[in-house]
């Protein structure tokens, strides 16, 4: 069985203390044990090889005599390196080979567990009928509230249009060419000017004037610059 480096494993060096050795296995284990992770070979392997650094290391005994084995294997790969007649050079050749196998598997490793958050990762959220029929609504308001023409459904029958409907202005009013908010206005009156109502839409009453030259214009009238004379009598149908 390979020689195993608890202290890799656990991404530690080799001095640290019990409290750095359990913090370690707790977010290793966090990693890849997830609720979501469908636990592949590579995360039981990983599993299994946390369980087995933390029972040593979180061990006084056994660290202390796991160490020993660590120190005398690589003392006896470089006896052997001698033994074997091998060059310092090509020792060190070997050890940086060796270094580079291991910057390898940690680089592997680092991508695996980006994968992992990858495929742990929350779905993204899309638009349901709720949130669509939301976003209709507001529309619906913001355009009713500036634009109340569009909204013209205060009809009734052809009779109920033709009665008038007496009004006085509240104070000095504008009369607007259309029932828009931005129209044109061409023409104020007074406080206290009466109209006769020819039609209404949800915030204005069309009315006819009569203008500075005399003629018999129409135009609109804010509702709630208008109140309606409530001495009036109205005739029955």
């Amino acid at each position: 069985m390979s020689f195993k480096n608890y202290y890799d494993i656990l991404g530690i060096d080799s001095d640290a203390d019990t409290a750095e050795i359990k913090e370690a296995f707790r977010v290793m284990t966090a990693r890849y044990s997830s609720s979501t992770n469908k636990m592949d070979d590579f995360s039981q392997t990983m599993l299994k090889n946390l369980n087995e650094a933390v029972e040593v290391l979180a061990n006084p005994e056994k660290r202390k005599a796991y160490d020993e084995t660590r120190v005398l294997l690589d003392d006896s790969m470089r006896l052997s390196a001698v033994h074997q007649g091998i060059k310092p050079q090509d020792a060190s050749r070997i050890a940086e080979s060796i270094l580079k196998h291991f910057e390898q598997e940690k680089r592997l490793k680092a991508k695996h567990e980006s994968l992992l958050l990858v495929k742990n990762a929350p779905p993204a959220k899309h638009f349901t009928s709720v949130k669509v029929f939301l976003c209709l609504l507001v529309i619906g308001a913001t355009t009713f509230y500036y634009h109340p023409d569009k909204f013209d459904f205060i009809k009734g029958t052809p009779e109920h249009e033709q009665r008038a409907y007496e009004w006085y202005t509240m104070d000095t009013t504008l009369i607007y060419a259309k029932p828009k908010t931005k129209s044109k206005v061409i023409h104020g009156v007074p406080a206290h000017t009466g109209f006769n109502g020819i039609s209404e839409t949800t915030f204005y009453i069309k009315i006819t004037f009569t203008d500075a030259n005399g003629k018999s214009r129409e135009g609109f009238i804010k509702k709630k610059e208008l109140e309606k004379n409530r001495t009036l009598i109205y005739p029955t149908p």
